[in-house]
């Protein structure tokens, strides 16, 4: 009797140490790592109130998605996976990018009836962080637009701008705005 009770007892003891092994080893661990953000911009609109959301982001996995505004229901989330091919293509492209070319601040480019918009922009460019502001970029075909003044988007500013519109049109199904090349 004196032998099972001991066996019981070890058996007990191996039992709670393999458990708080394992749960130390899971305390631990490291978080996973989520991937780099390649681009990510958001879009807000100033009115009588104030609204947010992800105009698009791009991650180093391939990873797109952006928000769209559903009225009341709030804002819904769309994301694709990019092609490995698809990806290097884009990111060869914002290489490219003339960032001498661009100001912390750019715009507004357009001037709109009780509203304005700006999209936040962090991107990353030859291994580099940046953030850009981008005001007024759309151009607005309502006649009261037409009356305030309009500034000529340079030519850097403006390839910055189609690829984000293009990479939000490709999640969203919007079209891409007059002036961006649908094949860069």
């Amino acid at each position: 009797m004196q032998g099972s009770k001991c066996t019981t007892r070890l058996f007990q003891l191996f039992c709670s140490f393999i458990v708080g092994a394992s749960f130390l080893q899971t305390k631990n661990a490291p978080a996973p790592v989520a991937p780099p953000i390649i681009l990510s911009v958001t879009e807000v609109i100033h009115g009588m109130s104030t609204k947010r959301s992800l105009f698009v982001r791009l991650t180093s996995d391939g990873n797109l998605e952006g928000e769209d505004w559903g009225g009341d229901r709030g804002p819904s989330r769309h994301s694709v996976t990019l092609p490995s091919e698809e990806l290097a293509t884009i990111v060869k492209r914002l290489d490219a990018l003339d960032v001498a070319r661009l100001r912390p601040t750019m715009g507004p480019y357009n001037t709109y009836t009780d509203t304005s918009a700006e999209l936040q922009i962090q991107i990353l460019v030859r291994g580099e962080g940046k953030q850009y502001l981008l005001w007024n970029p759309w151009l607005c075909t309502l006649p009261s637009c037409s009356m305030g003044k309009k500034k000529q988007m340079p030519r850097a500013v403006k390839t910055l701008f189609c690829e984000i519109s293009l990479l939000r049109s490709r999640i969203s199904r919007e079209p891409l705005p007059p002036g961006c090349p649908t094949n860069p």
